[in-house]
């Protein structure tokens, strides 16, 4: 099966942010939380040895969202900045607490 780049691109979001999840949760239970650096470290030289079809799928991503629907492309931006607009300055000190 043949995906357009742009579904890659959210797919593989959505599958490297429950990944995270995944292994923050098991290193953090058997208390090795220092596999993280292990884990970003892999993760950092499968893209790297990668790095050639990265560029191409990264040029053909652009090209795919140039032919885009322009309204479509605003109202995911402006619906994305607004559901992360309130979290701006949530856990800053202040001299009354976070």
């Amino acid at each position: 099966m043949h995906l357009s780049s742009v579904t890659a691109i959210l797919l593989s979001t959505v599958l490297g942010l429950v990944m995270w999840g995944i292994q923050g949760y098991v290193f953090g239970y058997l208390h090795i939380r220092w596999l993280t650096y292990v884990y970003l470290l892999v993760i950092w030289l499968l893209t790297f040895q990668q790095r050639k079809q990265l560029l191409q799928f990264w040029q053909q991503l652009r090209l795919e969202l140039k032919k885009a629907y322009k309204p479509v492309v605003i109202f995911i931006v402006i619906g994305t900045t607004l559901q992360v607009l309130p979290m701006f300055g949530s856990g800053l000190l202040y001299s009354k607490g976070a």
